[in-house]
Formats: C-alpha cells, structure tokens, sequence
C-alpha cells in the first residue's frame, strides 16, 4: 500500500505505515520534545478542521425536515462553531512551534510568545507571518473564532435550500455573519468561503513547517 500525508507536512516522513518526525541537530533534546508536542497538536487542529468542515458541508445540504428542524440547524452551528475554533487554534499551535524550535524561553502554559519569536526566528520567516496576519482572510477568521469564544457563537441564518433529490439538495443558499469593527456593522459572506479559510491557512502553515525545516532541521 502507498502511504500518502493528506497535510504534506515536511516535517514528517512516512514509512512502513507509520509517520515519523524529522531528526533535529540544531536545536536540544529539551526543545525537540516540546516541539513535537506543539506539532502534533497543530496536525490534530488542522484534521479537526477538516472533519468539521465535511461535517458542515453535509449539515447545510441536508433538508431540515428530514428530523426535528431545531436539531438539523443546531448540527450546522456545531460544526460551524468547532470549524472556526480548531482552524484558528491550529494557527496557536504552530506559533508555539516556534516558541520551542527557536527557544523563546516560553512554558507550554504560555500563550504565544510572538515578540520573542519575532527576536529569534529568522527575518523572512517573521516578515511572511506578518504580511499573511494583515491579509482580509485572515482577520476575518480571527473574527469569527472570537464570535464563537468570546461572544458565543457564529451567527447564522436558516437553511434555504432546493432541488429535485429527495435526501439531499442540489443548490442551497447559506449566509454567516461577521462583525466589522470599523464599519460597527455585521456583514455576511457565503458559507462556502469556509473553504477558502481552511485552504489558506492550510497552505500558511505548511509554508511555516517548510521554514522550520530548512532552518532547523537535518537535511536529506
């Protein structure tokens, strides 16, 4: 059987069906385990991502009244709500990474040190972390999750939905809103811009775990 990573992590390799993180020889035995702690909590986040947005997508196609209505949309706003969460939280836990590749010094019941990790890690890196932080997607995504931990939930309007399928619909027509802090408004987007969030943060970390490893890690 050929195995295949589904996340493409760089600092993973896979042999005889088992998954295997890089040798280091460039940082300590102490800051190697504590990252591989903080690594395998980011691809944990990052596959909670991906299941609850499978999950969301099948919750949105399904008509409400196929059961209680009330359960149906009580489904779409779990999932949306732990989307948003573990996506966001798997940015939290790369961002540790770094606190241990790099020695920031930190606990692992710290949150991010990111000054720290701005003094040490390398120029580029830090400059790429930046510029994607100011990007539109994702101070959107960082909104969202704070509507889920902070204000309660991500708001959401009912199902509408349509098609010729009995079980399933074709088309269907979902909005979520986001609260604009400069506007004091709350705007909407479509419920498939989820799919957008998880591929650019997605491709954000992956490009971070390239980094880590072209800095801190054997070559092959």
């Amino acid at each position: 059987m050929n195995w295949e990573d589904w996340l493409a992590d760089p600092l993973m390799t896979i042999g005889k069906g088992s998954f295997a993180y890089l040798p280091a020889d460039k940082i300590n035995e102490k800051a190697y385990h504590l990252w591989r702690s903080f690594h395998f909590n980011t691809r944990l986040k990052l596959d909670g991502s991906d299941f609850f947005l499978r999950q969301l997508k099948s919750s949105i196609c399904r008509p409400d009244w196929l059961g209680l209505p009330h359960l149906a949309y009580n489904f779409r706003q779990w999932y949306l709500d732990a989307f948003f969460f573990e996506l966001m939280s798997a940015y939290e836990s790369v961002v540790q990474e770094l606190n241990a590749i790099f020695e920031c010094g930190g606990k692992m019941t710290d949150p991010y040190l990111r000054s720290e990790v701005e003094k040490k890690a390398p120029r580029d890196l830090v400059a790429l972390m930046k510029e994607e932080r100011e990007k539109d997607w994702f101070k959107k995504l960082r909104l969202y999750r704070n509507s889920v931990s902070h204000i309660g939930r991500t708001p959401s309007d009912d199902v509408a939905g349509w098609g010729g399928r009995l079980w399933h619909y074709d088309t269907y027509e979902v909005y979520i809103y986001y609260y604009d802090e400069k506007t004091e408004k709350f705007e909407q987007e479509k419920i498939d811009v989820c799919e957008n969030y998880f591929r650019n943060m997605l491709d954000h970390i992956t490009t971070i775990w390239q980094k880590i490893k072209d800095y801190r890690f054997t070559k092959e």
